[in-house]
């Protein structure tokens, strides 16, 4: 039984691809289940494909459906970043209307992928997670990928956590 190495094989082997790490990203939403919490908070779990320079990054988010202002502003953001109206999805109550906000971000984010900005896990620094997603005015004089070596040196702030306003 043979095999041989095509040239699409060769081009993809010689491609140079930047690390994947704190930085800005675009994102699509490949999948969103509903969750309730062990405090009976209902959320939905997200799974993002977030991509740059021709590869994919899977990351992952929880959004809670709770008056909490941290997590509220963070619900907001998520479907503002996609052009979702949160008032169009006032409420959370079910699992089934969950499940209908799941199907919305997916499909809107095939048509309009978000942005966010990308940051290590503090409990787990081996990760990274999701840190602000932002608006579309926000995302003007962005640099997509990972953070320069400059900010990595500590030269920048913009691998900090302090400009994440919650």
């Amino acid at each position: 039984m043979g095999f041989s190495i095509t040239a699409e094989d060769k081009a993809v082997e010689q491609q140079v691809f930047k690390p994947f790490g704190p930085g800005y990203y675009n994102f699509k939403v490949i999948q969103a289940t509903p969750k309730t919490a062990k405090t009976g908070t209902r959320g939905l779990h997200i799974r993002l494909a977030a991509f740059h320079a021709n590869r994919e990054y899977a990351l992952f988010d929880n959004i809670w459906f709770t008056d909490n202002e941290k997590s509220r502003k963070r619900y907001c953001r998520v479907l503002q970043c996609l052009g979702v109206d949160p008032e169009k999805h006032p409420d959370q109550d079910t699992e089934e209307q969950a499940q209908m906000l799941g199907t919305d971000l997916i499909e809107k984010s095939e048509v309009r992928p978000g942005s966010l900005k990308v940051i290590r896990d503090p409990d787990k620094p081996e990760y990274c997670k999701p840190g602000w997603y932002l608006l579309t005015e926000e995302t003007k004089n962005i640099e997509y990928g990972p953070f320069n070596d400059a900010a990595k040196a500590g030269k920048s702030n913009s691998e900090s956590d302090e400009d994440i306003p919650f």
